[in-house]
């Protein structure tokens, strides 16, 4: 009997160990991760870009001068003049839905037809309506009261003559600043792996 009962209480300590250790590991707190600034959205690595698309949501169907600096210039539609420039230099949009955005407008263009934010915000894709309501959501207060002029209040739209070439102009500096970034950063790959011809492909095209 007592050999019997010896092997069956040995047991029983094992599996009560075991319970022991199961409980244990299934109760040890897992380390959280410490909480880290959110990082920026990828639209929003793209200022530029981004206020294209809102100005010609926003005013793509109004007039501004051909030629701003001059007085008797022939007008043209901003989503027109937006888009002439944009071809004229090959410009390309980075982020994808702003891209999206821009070759629609782009295509309607040619069927001499623009549709509104209003369209946009109904668009079937989530990430396309969502896009359009951010833009003209914290556009909002811009639109209303650029400045004060003495007795009148100038809005956004009274200054589209410059504002429209400038959101070009601070386009093209985004592009060829990015272009600058990656050229370093191929630069400095090429010098770590000792790519001599690589780097004098480089040290050309920045002189260039």
């Amino acid at each position: 009997k007592v050999l019997y009962t010896e092997p069956a209480r040995l047991r029983a300590g094992k599996l009560d160990q075991k319970i022991r250790q199961a409980d244990v590991r299934e109760y040890t707190p897992v380390p959280q991760p410490e909480e880290t600034a959110p990082e920026p959205t990828q639209a929003e690595a793209y200022p530029a870009e981004q206020e294209i698309i809102r100005l010609l949501l926003l005013f793509g169907e109004r007039m501004i001068p051909l030629h701003p600096l001059q007085e008797d210039s022939q007008e043209i539609r901003v989503a027109n003049y937006i888009c002439h420039e944009i071809d004229q230099d090959e410009l390309e949009f980075h982020h994808p839905v702003l891209n999206f955005i821009y070759r629609e407008i782009a295509s309607q263009l040619k069927e001499n037809e623009l549709k509104t934010d209003t369209w946009f915000i109904r668009h079937p894709d989530e990430a396309v309506a969502k896009m359009v309501v951010d833009l003209i959501t914290s556009a909002y207060d811009l639109s209303k009261i650029w400045k004060r002029r003495e007795n009148y209040l100038e809005t956004e739209d009274m200054r589209l003559r410059e504002s429209v070439p400038e959101a070009i102009l601070a386009l093209k500096n985004e592009k060829v600043l990015k272009l600058i970034r990656e050229a370093e950063v191929d630069l400095q790959h090429a010098q770590e792996q000792n790519d001599s011809e690589r780097i004098q492909t480089l040290q050309v095209k920045f002189m260039v």
